[in-house]
């Protein structure tokens, strides 16, 4: 004897129904075709030029958004961050920042970063990752 649901009532029981009442089983199931879409800019672009997105001057938790859009709207492109303006920076912002260089179909430099960016990011060792220069090194030039 088949065990009874132990709640009196088994949820998936329209599963069984539709399936005996379906005459769909002996029908190949149509596979659908897949469409690449168009990339979103002209690949000669990708290759030959930098975009330049210039980032705000201060840079917390409360325009993260604004920035990701603002990075996202370039995936897949070469862009070149501008620094110079940036006086206060926070930790979420450098992850992000560290995160959109990472991205393998994303090639990403620095324009003049500003020398708080550059301090807040050998503060938390993120100074080669980012591809910053290092404030050292930088010290030594002069």
């Amino acid at each position: 004897m088949a065990e009874k649901n132990r709640l009196g009532h088994d949820p998936l029981a329209w599963m069984a129904e539709a399936e005996k009442q379906s005459p769909q089983k002996s029908q190949p199931i149509a596979k659908k075709e897949t469409v690449t879409p168009p990339p979103l800019t002209d690949p000669k672009q990708k290759s030959e030029e930098w975009i330049t997105v210039s980032l705000p001057p201060i840079l917390t938790l409360s325009n993260l958004t604004a920035l990701q859009e603002q990075l996202q709207r370039h995936l897949g492109q070469r862009v070149q961050l501008s620094g110079a303006q940036v006086e206060g920076v926070d930790t979420a912002s450098l992850q992000l920042l560290l995160a959109f260089k990472k991205l393998e179909d994303t090639a990403v430099r620095w324009v003049a970063p500003s020398p708080k960016l550059c301090k807040a990011a050998h503060l938390l060792g993120l100074t080669s990752e980012l591809g910053l220069p290092d404030k050292k090194k930088a010290q030594k030039k002069q």
